[in-house]
């Protein structure tokens, strides 16, 4: 390790407890705005241990191959690499799963699909179908199988790496899911109609990719992040292909980015939608279905905390 207001050399032990406040220091001086969090990361990754492991060692010394590691996931994460692929896991919806940049990495917002679907399931007497498009690591049909282990899921994806990195999440988590590789901008998926769809697609304008950080913009696979007519290009899809893989009274829910919310009720006029806000009062879910009845079932079972976006709120 270099010198960061510490006196210890490279020859020295180093203490995970050494190591966590060199790495504080050094983090600090690079601009990173959580030094203390990064370095503990970073260390967990290194050494597999737990964030409660980390302290109840504080003072284990590590070996030269284990600071070997260390430094050398210091220096990928210092050129961009996101800690989720360092780690090679992430959590989400209270799983663990494997991820890879063959798929985009989970974010939170995300598991608000998981949840309006868990609220939408009870609305329908019989056995639930479901399908995720544009699945990624499984994420969002691994979580809504766990959840609602009756329902029959199908889950597409244009990326067959992607795919297969979903199935290994799936056995690890004993889910049977149908796997289809298909390009929903061409192609119909099988095993239609569907009670839910539920779908992250790419939102991003070729304009904003640019501006993305580039932990992102040059790690995730851009296939997952950039849509075509300005972010647009999958939701016009879906306003189109949905009344013919939609069940009658069926559900759709997708992720929304919140710079193009104003403009998703005018290509979604045929259906009924509401939009709800994310826990950081973003408009990031779009909910829709056939029938305005049904739309009111679904408002009416959903907690209060799930807030209705309106434009100009």
């Amino acid at each position: 390790m270099q010198k960061n207001r510490s006196s210890k050399t490279a020859s020295d032990v180093w203490t995970i407890g050494d190591l966590l406040r060199w790495g504080a220091a050094y983090f600090a001086d690079q601009g990173e705005p959580y030094p203390q969090r990064t370095i503990e990361q970073l260390l967990r990754i290194a050494l597999d241990m737990s964030r409660m492991q980390l302290y109840l060692n504080f003072d284990k010394p590590l070996s030269i191959q284990e600071r070997q590691t260390l430094r050398q996931l210091i220096r990928r994460y210092q050129h961009g690499v996101p800690l989720a692929y360092l780690a090679e896991r992430v959590e989400f919806y209270g799983l663990d799963l494997h991820i890879t940049p063959a798929a985009l990495i989970p974010r939170p917002e995300s598991e608000l699909l998981v949840d309006f679907t868990r609220y939408a399931a009870p609305l329908f007497s019989r056995t639930l179908s479901v399908l995720d498009i544009g699945t990624g690591s499984g994420c969002l049909a691994i979580s809504i199988k766990k959840f609602l282990p009756h329902a029959m899921v199908t889950a597409i994806d244009i990326s067959a790496d992607a795919l297969d990195l979903a199935m290994r999440n799936a056995h690890r988590h004993q889910c049977d899911i149908q796997w289809v590789q298909l390009d929903i901008l061409s192609h119909l998926p099988p095993n239609a109609p569907f009670d839910i769809i539920v779908s992250n697609p790419p939102y991003i304008s070729e304009t904003e990719f640019a501006s993305l950080p580039r932990s992102v913009r040059d790690h995730e696979p851009r296939q997952a992040l950039i849509a075509s007519s300005e972010g647009l290009q999958f939701y016009h899809r879906f306003a189109e292909i949905f009344s013919a893989v939609l069940s009658s009274g069926g559900f759709f829910f997708v992720e929304i980015a919140p710079t193009i919310a104003s403009r998703i009720p005018s290509i979604f006029a045929s259906w009924h939608i509401a939009i709800f806000e994310d826990f950081q009062r973003h408009p990031r879910i779009l909910a829709g279905t056939t029938t305005e009845n049904q739309l009111h079932a679904l408002l009416d079972t959903l907690p209060g905390y799930y807030r209705r976006w309106q434009p100009n709120t």
